[in-house]
């Protein structure tokens, strides 16, 4: 249901509220740079669009009727519900409120996101932000069509139009539980691959593309077990269930404390991207990017430029 206009102006009420404070007249034009007929026919109009009469005289003294006490209270708490809104307006355009919709692959979202994510809610603690966790093609199409505003995903990157920042180096290695068959120890042929079962994210995912580039032909010929989530693939991994190709600072824990051992097999070095949109962001948005790039400017994935994070494990 549309709602009805009010029948009055905010410079009738802004007018009206000098008038109700100063007791006259001739001092609420002087106020508000206007003239004392200018301001008489703006309370004028007020007392006729509100049906009541707001101001009384008696002898050459002004003062407010009893509706007009009442209007004035209720004006007051109008001009401080506008301040509240030019304020909002103002932490807006700054960045200072507001939301930003992030999108992260699941490698990133659980080891490379937390740092940015505590230096940005530190600056801005007012922002309100969204994580959205899916695979890079996902998160890649959704930064693209502007459902999300910034991205984090791990390379290899989908085809389209976002720009695109590398901001940190991640390695994915072979692992499989200490009593697998392949853990027996030596160089790995890729032909020894087929007898085992590899444990596999969805295809589509950027660590199922990783994985086929490593096995080259034969990742065809391998039987797999698919698994929708890097927890589920780690867990199975534990389990004794077949071998996985994950990042490893996703099995860091499980490397440390025996549960899975890193396989002889070429590991395979990536990127860590964040992505945008080339159109501008809103403020707040904006200000989240600079904290993710550490200020640069965004480019193709040729022209990249490396940027530590805190959580970079490059750095170690």
């Amino acid at each position: 249901m549309e709602r009805q206009r009010p029948p009055f102006t905010l410079e009738q009420l802004r007018t009206f509220l000098a008038v109700a404070e100063h007791q006259s007249i001739t001092r609420a034009a002087d106020g508000l740079g206007l003239t004392r007929g200018a301001v008489t026919q703006q309370v004028q109009l007020l007392e006729r669009s509100l049906g009541v009469r707001l101001l009384e005289r008696t002898g050459r003294s002004l003062r407010l009727s009893s509706a007009g006490r009442t209007v004035a209270t209720a004006c007051r708490a109008a001009a401080r519900s506008i301040e509240a809104v030019t304020e909002a307006a103002r932490l807006a355009a700054t960045g200072e409120v507001g939301s930003v919709h992030i999108g992260a692959s699941q490698t990133v979202a659980g080891s490379y996101l937390s740092g940015p994510l505590a230096a940005f809610t530190a600056r801005r603690p007012k922002v309100h932000l969204q994580v959205e966790v899916g695979s890079t093609g996902r998160i890649g199409e959704e930064v693209e069509l502007g459902i999300l505003d910034v991205g984090c995903v791990e390379a290899p990157l989908p085809a389209g139009s976002v720009l695109s920042l590398e901001i940190a180096r991640d390695e994915v290695v072979m692992v499989a539980r200490p009593d697998h068959p392949l853990a027996r120890g030596g160089r790995i042929d890729p032909g020894e691959l087929t007898g085992h079962r590899l444990l596999a994210r969805e295809p589509g995912s950027a660590i199922d593309a990783v994985a086929r580039q490593m096995l080259g032909p034969w990742f065809e010929l391998i039987p797999r077990l698919e698994l929708g989530a890097l927890d589920a693939v780690r867990s199975a991994a534990v389990a004794g269930i077949g071998f996985a190709i994950p990042p490893r600072v996703a099995v860091a824990d499980e490397l440390a404390d025996g549960r899975l051992v890193e396989l002889d097999f070429p590991i395979h070095r990536r990127a860590i991207y964040a992505i945008r949109r080339p159109a501008e962001l809103p403020p707040a948005a904006e200000a989240f990017w600079e904290v993710l790039t550490g200020g640069r400017e965004g480019a193709a994935p040729d022209g990249a430029v490396r940027v530590s994070t805190p959580e970079d494990p490059a750095r170690s």
